[in-house]
């Protein structure tokens, strides 16, 4: 029996389990480009996701979620073909006690079905939030499969405004041997830099509605397809559902 088989046949038996039925949960997106950290991944052009996610009551989770994905440089390269990013993840989420403070501890592995060449690699993430705040620190020690460390900061504050709408702030900072001064000398070919959002957000009809602002602080022409660069500033909407 194959792997395919097999998969189909567990996750029967997870659907056919009414006590598994509430830990199992799904979405899908369509975003008008998927950026990551402030650059785009499917060349500033339209991207659809799906995810899904189990999650024990002891905090435990394990997911997978995947994107198409558009690296035209390295296309145009010959160093690679992908076009689909699927990803897995598994972690631990609970909170220090009644101190209002929340954790979570995960570890995600980014595969590029497709590629020529490997860029999969592994990352760990830790988070920590109190009330509207929410800072995040990620470390790989092979980002983008570059034998480089790769490693990234950010800092999140939400607002809740009038008809239910949030306003995000969000600020990172990417950093590490991957990252170089000089984008020659750089593994990924970028430069240690920052990225800023600025995002409303709204829950209607059962759809999760989104519109962002996203920037980085790259100088230079860092040309992720043609004209377009991965240091504009750019508009993103996204339109979300979770079942």
């Amino acid at each position: 029996m194959n792997q395919f088989n097999k998969s189909l046949i567990v996750l029967g038996l997870i659907i056919g389990a009414p006590q598994a039925i509430a830990e199992i949960s799904g979405n899908a997106t369509i975003a008008s480009d998927y950026v990551f950290r402030g650059v785009s991944q499917s060349a500033e052009n339209l991207a659809i996701q799906v995810g899904l996610d189990y999650s024990h009551e002891s905090g435990f989770y394990a997911g997978t979620w995947g994107s198409n994905v558009d690296f035209y440089a390295a296309q145009e390269a010959g160093d690679n073909d992908e076009s689909v990013e699927l990803d897995f993840y598994l972690g631990f989420a609970g909170s220090f006690g009644e101190s209002g403070v929340d954790y979570d501890a995960s570890y995600l592995y980014y595969t590029y079905p497709g590629a020529i060449s490997s860029i999969s690699y592994g990352e760990f993430v830790f988070g920590l939030s109190y009330q509207d705040l929410s800072l995040q620190y990620a470390y790989s020690s092979d980002l983008f499969a570059t034998d480089a460390t790769g490693q990234y900061i950010s800092a999140a504050y939400d607002f809740t405004l009038p008809q239910d709408i949030t306003l995000s702030l969000q600020a990172g900072y990417s950093f590490g041997n991957a990252f170089d001064s000089n984008i020659d000398n750089s593994a990924t070919g970028l430069p240690e830099y920052s990225d800023f959002s600025i995002s409303l957000a709204k829950t209607l009809n059962g759809f999760d509605l989104s519109l962002s602002y996203i920037d980085t602080d790259i100088s230079g022409d860092f040309v992720i397809k043609q004209d377009h660069l991965a240091n504009d500033g750019r508009l993103i909407v996204t339109i979300a559902k979770s079942f």
